[in-house]
């Protein structure tokens, strides 16, 4: 019982407590009835194809290096849908124009290369697989894409 001039502060609710059982449990309500789509996932960041060979890292200027840490951060903090509303863009480097071949070298021939700004020349080569985005590359130097004609 509260003195008076003081207001009685309700206790928080216990384990203790018995369960409404018309109530649905929390757990069972959000529940989906469908698998969850890969795509809204959490995406893990992977290094397994990163190459050091074709991989200029260390010519990064500071904001390109800024940059490169924070859609990292912003990669993993997403899912594959979010990548573009994140300030990473998702532009194709197919492997059939000239200079894009070596970024393809040790992946497989379904694998879709997708790179990103970093600065004006600046790029980071990636793709993505399920729940991963896998890091290929970051260069300093932008490969020209010449157009087939």
């Amino acid at each position: 019982m509260a003195k008076k001039g003081q207001t009685r502060i309700p206790r928080p609710a216990t384990a203790e407590q018995k369960p409404n059982k018309r109530q649905i449990p929390a757990r069972a309500s959000e529940a989906s009835a469908y698998p969850e789509d890969p795509e809204d996932q959490t995406l893990q960041i992977s290094f397994r194809f990163y190459s050091d060979a074709i991989c200029q890292i260390d010519r990064l200027e500071r904001a390109e290096a800024r940059k490169a840490v924070k859609q990292l951060r912003q990669a993993g903090a997403g899912s594959a849908h979010t990548l573009g509303q994140r300030g990473i863009r998702t532009d194709p480097a197919p492997k059939e124009l000239p200079g894009y071949d070596k970024y393809y070298a040790r992946l497989t021939e379904d694998v879709d290369l997708l790179h990103t700004n970093l600065g004006s020349a600046a790029r980071l080569f990636y793709f993505l697989e399920g729940t991963s985005f896998h890091v290929v590359s970051i260069r300093t130097s932008h490969d020209k894409m010449h157009r087939r004609n």
